[in-house]
């Protein structure tokens, strides 16, 4: 489970800096990452819907695909508790001891930007400004 939070909390703050500073698809929409959603979701109501959806059926199928009771209590050969196989940049290295060092990497850094994210959504909510311009002045 550390795993899998811990790569969505590196996903949260690239996306919360990366929505702050870069959005063509709405870009009279300005503000804190939170700020922008709620202005998306009160011009375009069904964007809710459909980002809800998709989490709610991406997390089904992943349920449905690790579930652990179903498959005799046990993972299979070769899986990782928390690794989906998920690797479109081809990180993983293939040697084992490699593997070894970048996973304990991606469980670190995982750590840190759950802090991370945290603290940034924290600063956003107290100053009322987007936490990009502080660490991103351009």
């Amino acid at each position: 489970a550390e795993l899998i939070h811990g790569r969505m909390a590196m996903a949260a703050v690239a996306g919360i800096l990366m929505a702050e500073k870069f959005h063509p698809v709405f870009p009279e929409i300005s503000g804190t990452a939170h700020e922008q959603l709620a202005a998306v979701f009160e011009k375009v109501p069904a964007f809710r819907w459909f980002a809800l959806m998709h989490i709610w059926i991406n997390e089904g199928l992943r349920l449905y695909k690790f579930d652990i009771e179903k498959r005799g209590g046990a993972l299979k050969s070769g899986e990782v508790p928390g690794d989906y196989g998920y690797d479109p940049l081809n990180l993983m290295p293939k040697k084992p001891d490699a593997a070894l060092v970048r996973q304990n990497q991606e469980i670190n850094n995982g750590r840190l930007a759950m802090v991370a994210s945290l603290g940034m959504i924290a600063d956003e909510q107290i100053t009322g400004q987007p936490i990009a311009d502080k660490l991103i002045p351009l």
